[in-house]
Order: C-alpha cells, then sequence, then structure tokens
C-alpha cells in the first residue's frame, strides 16, 4: 500500500510521500502543538 502524500511539517508545508509519523488537527487555533509547528489549518501532516 503506497503511502499517502501529506504536507510536511519540516520542509515548508510542501507535499511528500517520504514521512515517518502523522498529525492530525482539528483545531489548530487551540493546539500548541499546531501553535508550535505554525499550522494555522486543521488537516492531517506529515513528520519526518
Amino acid at each position: 500500500m503506497a503511502k499517502k502524500k501529506l504536507p510536511i511539517i519540516s520542509k515548508g508545508l510542501k507535499e511528500s510521500e517520504n514521512w515517518k509519523g502523522r498529525l492530525v488537527v482539528f483545531h489548530p487555533e487551540e493546539s500548541e502543538i499546531a501553535k508550535k509547528a505554525k499550522i494555522s489549518k486543521p488537516g492531517e501532516y506529515g513528520l519526518r
């Protein structure tokens, strides 16, 4: 099964299939992790 393309946090949110973990954000305005990762939109993000 191929990996889903996700925006990669460490690469300025460019999409890639090369990620090791996922971060799912529902309410970025309430999330400390989303604030630290500079995520402003809900969604699924890849971690390297």
